[in-house]
């Protein structure tokens, strides 16, 4: 965890810098990705963690920037999917976490989005499950992988919306479990 927060904090303050000199979102984000991996390393963490906080990070700036700059609820998780995707790659880690990462990423992205509007939980889930899809699909997942991205991305967004409603833990894994289910029977994978 602590890892975790030093990688975020080390992102956010690279991409504030690079913003001040006014480089553009593609590289203000990759500023980010670079710090974030570079504060995973020195705390330790191995290469996919690395790759994991440097996607994280350059996802969450790249939305942020295109959600200021009022872009549409999809362009913004399509930034962060794509930021998150190449943020990883520079990190040195294989084409299918890549993937993977920019899936969490757009996914996380449209789900605040959702969230931030009010949306009901069910919308929330539905609107990470889209992005995350779209994401994997233009990153070059084949089907059932950005089926199965979607589906953990519609989860992580149901269970965040239930823990943030004071949910007990039960309920937030329930419904975790409910909405990547209904990702899964929606583009006919077997129940």
């Amino acid at each position: 965890q602590a890892a975790k927060a030093s990688a975020a904090a080390a992102g956010k303050a690279a991409a504030d810098a690079a913003a001040a000199l006014d480089e553009s979102p593609e590289e203000v984000a990759a500023a980010a990705g670079k710090a974030a991996c570079k504060a995973a390393e020195a705390a330790g963490m191995n290469l996919p963690k690395c790759a994991e906080a440097a996607a994280a990070a350059a996802g969450k700036t790249a939305a942020d920037i295109a959600a200021s700059a009022g872009k549409p609820p999809e362009k913004v998780a399509a930034a962060a999917g794509t930021a998150a995707r190449q943020a990883a790659e520079a990190a040195g880690t294989s084409p299918q976490q890549a993937r993977e990462e920019a899936a969490k990423a757009a996914g996380k992205a449209a789900a605040e989005e959702a969230a931030s509007t009010g949306k009901s939980p069910e919308d929330v889930a539905a609107a990470a499950a889209d992005a995350a899809s779209n994401a994997s699909k233009v990153a070059g997942m084949e089907n059932k992988k950005a089926v199965e991205a979607a589906a953990s991305a519609a989860g992580k967004a149901a269970a965040d919306m239930a823990g943030a409603a004071g949910k007990s833990l039960e309920e937030v894994a329930a419904a975790a479990g409910e909405a990547a289910r209904k990702v899964g029977l929606a583009a006919n994978l077997d129940p």
